[in-house]
């Protein structure tokens, strides 16, 4: 090798540097870690993604059991994974015959991003005397990218890339070094003596013994244990082997580290008792070792959840079969397809919506005489008081009974249209809003199933806990602004003013836009629970805050109510309790969701 330049962070990659240049990623703990002992323990090839979602798109044009996933984020396992971003869990039990499919918080998206260059082999402690072999027989550039901490510096990696310019200067004396790559070399020859203790002491390091996985730590600081160079090559990136099984390196085993596999001193030795494998501790039960009887993955344990691995000849993840599903998953993944499954779930809505409408439509008389059915009371109500005024202002008795009921009639507002068009949009809109709201399960399911590919289980589950939520509380607000609210205000409104004066009628379209839009608003206003919730599980407001606020929100309530509602106590009392029951009801909900967020932190912080 001529000139090793090295990055600090993935912000200084220029993809206009990538032609005639070897690309060397490091994620030092953990991820490329786990990529060179997934290769070491046989596994046929390794896709790196940099998401959860892209990945599972990819998946499914594999075989089942032709693949495991190995997902991480925030140092832990996701949810549904086969592997998270442990190095021990990536053993030939788990991987042997099989392609592994890995997304990462930090090394895989760095990974992700350097396709289309020539090479990229992916670098560690555990086979840095391997890379550097490697890299010592090529006439070319490479380039060291740290993959960092969400974008910033991290120590670990500058640490690994420091290593391996030591390690080629050593071999190669006449090797430029960028001042880039200089600086971290000098950093790696200030800490080598006490390698270990400087990932112990990192960022990255204590984030890791935080949540119990200090074994990583040692597994991702042995130098030259795997002998294993994947490199990586191709549009998605794979990664595939280049050197052998894994096994102490010789140069390691002058240096005297042991085994990840086995955890033996230097060289194999016969009998030597197997490291135990760490366990995520986001998902307990991670994969064991291969029986010793056996040997590589023939008679090992499956991982979790996995189909039966199947031989290499019985068309599963080699030879014909391999490159088959190879073929389907570039198929799957470009996107003309992707874009393909978006129009046909739209089309499929759309049908939907049409078919609801058509049927809304037919039985357009019921629902438009149940929609006036509160105005045309108001009208009523409205009228009989007139009538009673007007008789007292003549000075002649008030009427009543059938004699009201007919002057009421005389005296009733109309619903009316001003333009010809009118009455016809009016009963195509709301067939149309009502198709919409009978068929919004079925619409709704659609939209769901394109994007759940993208969410976490977690995030599904929450999905279906608060999709139906959100739909239940938006017709509770519905049904109340119907028996209570537009009575009362509607009773309020047609009454203002001197009947003389005003000859009250409403016009269709707009008796439908102000039903329309308070039965948005008043079911946005029931959704007040929901937010209470979701803003405090998303760490924003804390119960406490809710609490200390409650006085002025029941303030900002009765002011609300009084605005909206006829001056009397009681119409204000009728709206006001309703919203003050949900603000409670989103405080019970928020403080719950609060003792289950912040009680298992604090145990799991007493723990560590």
């Amino acid at each position: 090798m001529r000139t090793l330049h090295l990055l600090f962070t993935p912000a200084e990659l220029d993809p206009a540097s990538f032609r005639g240049r070897i690309f060397l990623p490091v994620d030092a703990l953990r991820a490329t870690t786990c990529i060179a002992q997934a290769i070491a323990s046989g596994c046929v090839e390794l896709y790196p993604f940099d998401s959860p979602y892209t990945l599972e798109l990819f998946s499914r044009a594999l075989p089942k059991g032709s693949y495991v996933t190995a997902m991480e984020r925030e140092c832990k396992r996701v949810e549904g994974a086969d592997l998270g971003n442990s190095p021990a869990e990536f053993s030939p039990a788990a991987c042997a015959g099989r392609k592994v499919l890995m997304s990462t918080s930090n090394g895989s998206p760095l990974i992700k991003s350097l396709e289309g260059a020539e090479e990229v082999i992916a670098l560690s402690f555990p086979n840095l005397i391997a890379v550097a072999e490697r890299l010592a027989a090529i006439d070319a550039a490479g380039v060291v990218v740290c993959a960092g901490w969400k974008g910033a510096f991290a120590m670990e990696d500058a640490l690994c890339g420091g290593a391996l310019a030591s390690e080629l200067k050593a071999r190669n004396p006449g090797l430029v070094l960028t001042e880039a790559a200089r600086t971290a070399m000098g950093l790696y020859e200030a800490r080598k003596a006490d390698l270990k203790a400087a990932l112990w002491e990192s960022e990255s390091g204590r984030r890791l013994r935080a949540i119990g996985f200090d074994s990583d730590i040692d597994l991702c600081s042995r130098i030259g244990t795997i002998s294993a160079v994947p490199q990586g090559k191709g549009i998605p990136i794979r990664f595939s082997e280049y050197g052998n099984a894994a096994r102490p390196h010789a140069a390691a085993a002058k240096r005297g580290h042991s085994d990840p596999e086995t955890g033996a001193g230097p060289g194999p030795g016969p009998g030597a008792a197997p490291l135990p494998l760490a366990r995520d501790a986001s998902q307990p039960g991670a994969p064991g070792q291969p029986s010793p009887a056996t040997g590589g993955a023939k008679g090992a344990e499956p991982v979790p959840g996995a189909a039966p691995q199947k031989s290499p000849g019985g068309g599963g993840a080699q030879g014909k079969g391999a490159g088959a599903g190879d073929e389907a998953v570039e198929r799957k993944m470009t996107l003309g397809q992707h874009l393909n499954e978006l129009r046909r779930k739209l089309i499929f809505s759309i049908l939907i919506i049409l078919a609801a409408f058509v049927v809304c439509f037919l039985f357009s008389e019921e629902i438009v005489s149940l929609l006036i059915r509160p105005i045309d009371a108001a009208f009523t109500r409205v009228a009989m008081r007139d009538a009673v005024a007007e008789a007292e202002s003549r000075g002649a008795k008030p009427p009543e009974g059938p004699e009201l009921e007919a002057e009421a009639a005389r005296l009733k507002g109309k619903i009316i249209a001003f333009k010809p068009e009118e009455i016809f949009m009016g009963y195509v809109k709301i067939s149309l809003l009502a198709g919409l709201f009978v068929s919004s399960p079925l619409w709704m399911w659609q939209i769901w199933s394109f994007v759940a590919a993208g969410l976490y289980r977690r995030e599904r589950r929450y999905v279906f806990v608060f999709a139906p939520a959100v739909f239940v509380f938006f017709s509770m607000g519905v049904v109340f602004l119907y028996f209570v609210l537009l009575p009362i205000g509607l009773g309020f409104l047609l009454g203002f003013g001197q009947n003389a004066i005003f000859w009250r009628s409403v016009s269709f379209g707009s008796y439908v836009n102000f039903f329309l839009l308070f039965s948005i608003l008043m079911g946005v206003v029931f959704q007040m629970p929901l937010v209470m919730l979701f803003l405090t599980k998303a760490g924003i407001v804390s119960p406490k805050a809710f609490s200390g606020k409650r006085r002025h929100i029941i303030v900002a309530i009765f002011v609300v109510a009084a605005v909206i509602t006829p001056p009397d106590v009681v119409s204000q009392i009728l709206v006001a309790v309703p919203l003050m029951f949900l603000f409670e009801l989103g405080l019970i909900l928020s403080k719950i969701a609060y003792v289950r967020q912040v009680e298992p932190a604090g145990v799991q912080r007493k723990a560590a």
